[in-house]
């Protein structure tokens, strides 16, 4: 129908623009972080935020928004992996209240409609969807 195909639509649009535009960068500055001791934004905004073991905190951030988005993408483990992302995007709007920072409202919609695909799951379109309950659908 006309809505699974929106609802495929959003859910790949979203999971492609949370994993390279917002995850692929994190993950790369932390590589390098790690390898070179380069500075990595993230982890400065994970120790103002007070996370315990803020490298940890944002290695799973990073890596949560770029498998976390393919996974959306795709629709695979979409629950789970919308739940990882839209966690990380709710403490990203959080942190950008409290710092002034630009990316409120961008952080609060990926947090909304991730939070959404939560509730929702795959949809129809989706590898899900040939998993059932396995894939938590």
């Amino acid at each position: 129908t006309v809505s699974e195909a929106g609802i495929a639509v959003l859910r790949i649009v979203i999971g492609l623009l949370v994993a390279t535009l917002h995850g692929w960068h994190k993950v790369v500055q932390g590589w390098q972080y790690v390898t070179t001791g380069s500075d990595w934004p993230l982890l400065h905004d994970t120790l103002q935020l007070g996370f315990p073991l803020p490298g940890v905190f944002a290695a799973l951030a990073a890596l949560s928004q770029f498998f976390g988005g393919w996974l959306v993408a795709i629709g695979a483990w979409t629950r789970v992996a919308a739940l990882l992302v839209a966690s990380t995007m709710f403490t990203a709007l959080v942190f950008n209240l409290q710092t002034g920072g630009p990316d409120a409202q961008l952080a609060g919609l990926y947090g909304i409609v991730t939070g959404a695909f939560v509730l929702a799951g795959g949809g129809r379109w989706s590898i899900d969807r040939h998993f059932g309950k396995w894939a938590g659908e």
